[in-house]
């Protein structure tokens, strides 16, 4: 529901904004880099082998993105459709105590990962001309993330389909579907157009993205809830990252 009506909102604002300017439209192809860096936090009061305990659990995943990307640009929004790759190394780490008495030890497990996305942006921005050649816009929007595959691999070990059902089940102990991985951002950031010579301009923009919940993590607090009896157990922490894409474009008129 609150993603249908983020969405909503921004139409509307973006209806709104291009009704009141002149229509331009453009279009091209780009190339992107960035980051994106989860930081999360599982905090539960449980039971292990019948013992009360608090559990804490972490998790940081690092990971470099890259891309490239087809886009439509008009004069308040910009509509993008990219096929992004990302590597990333990561750590999670669990222990457990009953008051003084550690119930489970510090448990950490490092390792590598990869991934593939398919990605939808809808930016709205408000353009500032500086000059003929230069325009600047403030932009915002929305991007949705469909996985096409996710690999991993323990340090020592040999990488694996994260979908296999061998290594990684959910809570009902099933495989996992590989939309389970599926992600929406907020993003936000700056651009800047420069016209060599009209129609065909070079397109820069710098963007930071917040990425919501995706379903593997919600699916890891169902987890916690079976694995150690946790009635209410709690996520806490941010996965966001910047990128810096860069497009050549053509305008239509």
């Amino acid at each position: 529901m609150k993603r249908s009506c983020i969405l909503a909102a921004l139409a509307v604002v973006l209806v709104n904004a291009a009704s009141a300017a002149e229509f331009t439209l453009g279009g091209g192809v780009g190339a992107f880099m960035g980051g994106l860096f989860t930081r999360y936090t599982l905090t539960a009061e449980g039971s292990i082998n019948n013992n009360p305990a608090d559990i804490l659990s972490t998790q940081e995943v690092n990971q470099l993105n890259f891309g490239g990307f087809l886009f439509l640009d008009a004069a308040w929004a910009e509509l993008a459709f990219s096929v992004q790759g990302g590597s990333n190394t990561w750590t999670e780490a669990m222990n457990a105590k009953s008051g003084s008495t550690i119930v489970m030890p510090d448990s950490i497990t490092t390792g590598t990962g990869s991934e593939m996305m398919l990605a939808f942006t809808l930016l709205g921005k408000y353009p500032l001309a500086l000059n003929k050649q230069f325009t600047f816009y403030p932009l915002a929007g929305v991007e949705l993330q469909l996985a096409v595959f996710e690999y991993r691999q323990r340090f020592g070990r040999e990488s694996y389909d994260r979908t296999d059902g061998v290594m990684e089940t959910g809570k009902d102990g099933n495989p996992y579907a590989i939309s389970i991985w599926n992600a929406f951002l907020i993003d936000i950031g700056t651009g800047l157009d420069f016209y060599f010579h009209a129609p065909l301009y070079l397109k820069a923009e710098l963007i930071y993205a917040f990425r919501l919940q995706t379903f593997y993590e919600v699916d890891a607090l169902e987890q916690a809830k079976v694995l150690v009896s946790a009635p209410e157990p709690k996520l806490a922490g941010l996965t966001s990252g910047p990128s810096l894409k860069i497009g050549l474009g053509w305008r239509f008129f």
